[in-house]
């Protein structure tokens, strides 16, 4: 893991990084996305801590890695899959926020990594120029997971790219679970970023088109899983674009009967 640079283990100055260079326009003004840049207003943030940027590492053509110090945040925040926090930015004298998992954590180097999908949003500058030195603010406010049951069988794992980090959270806290990873994609270059399975792991790609096909071939599959052996303990993490999440939330509640403690979903952005 990286070292810290001098003086930055006793850093408590908060401040969002400032780019110098013109960023993409915001994609999209709903404050509770995850996974899209929007802009939100001051108040409401909650508990401010500042990271340090310790260096990048490229993952995949669309991933880019980047290190940072930030042992307040792993303090306050513990540790849970999927945990996450917001990170802000600077762009036209606006603030901006985007979502991130914290991945990699070593509470006792106070450091940790982020993994940034590169879609074309502002947030991928940041991640292109991060270098060590550079400081971004971060927020906390909603970050949990509640424990599966003790007779869970199979999760399942619903996402696109931007919730990868968060998946590989999940298969590494419970390797004793199999998994099946219904993926949406954009894009072909997205089966390079590494996932982290296990042997007994299953990974089913559809790719995006118009926007339902995610949601078609989670329930087909499912409707034929459901007939011949019931998803009584099987619990479901739903984690894709806002649309899709409800629908397939809805579905598991009112077509399986699926009980609401088996299921996790958090929707991670929103089509426009």
């Amino acid at each position: 893991m990286f070292n810290a640079p001098n003086g930055l283990r006793s850093a408590h100055v908060i401040f969002p990084w400032r780019f110098a260079s013109p960023l993409a326009q915001p994609e999209g003004t709903d404050p509770v996305q995850h996974g899209r840049d929007v802009v939100v207003p001051h108040e409401g943030r909650g508990a401010a801590f500042t990271c340090a940027v310790l260096g990048t590492t490229a993952i995949s053509a669309t991933f880019q890695r980047v290190h940072l110090h930030g042992p307040e945040l792993l303090q306050a925040i513990g540790n849970h899959p999927t945990m996450w926090a917001r990170f802000w930015f600077r762009k036209d004298d606006r603030t901006h926020q985007r979502a991130f998992t914290l991945i990699n954590a070593e509470p006792t180097e106070g450091t940790f990594d982020v993994d940034v999908h590169l879609h074309g949003g502002s947030t991928d500058t940041w991640a292109r120029i991060a270098a060590p030195g550079m400081r971004i603010q971060a927020t906390l406010r909603g970050t949990g997971f509640a424990p599966l049951r003790a007779r869970t069988s199979h999760m399942h794992l619903i996402g696109d790219a931007a919730s990868i980090p968060a998946i590989r959270t999940i298969l590494g806290a419970f390797p004793q679970i199999p998994a099946t990873l219904w993926l949406e994609q954009q894009d072909p270059s997205e089966t390079d970023i590494p996932l982290a399975l296990r042997p007994a792991d299953d990974v089913v790609r559809v790719f995006r088109g118009d926007g339902t096909a995610l949601t078609r071939t989670v329930q087909a599959r499912l409707a034929e899983r459901h007939a011949q052996k019931g998803l009584k303990d099987e619990w479901f993490w739903i984690a894709c674009e806002a649309t899709a999440n409800r629908a397939l939330m809805v579905h598991l509640r009112h077509e399986f009967r699926v009980p609401r403690n088996q299921i996790s979903a958090m929707a991670y952005w929103k089509a426009t």
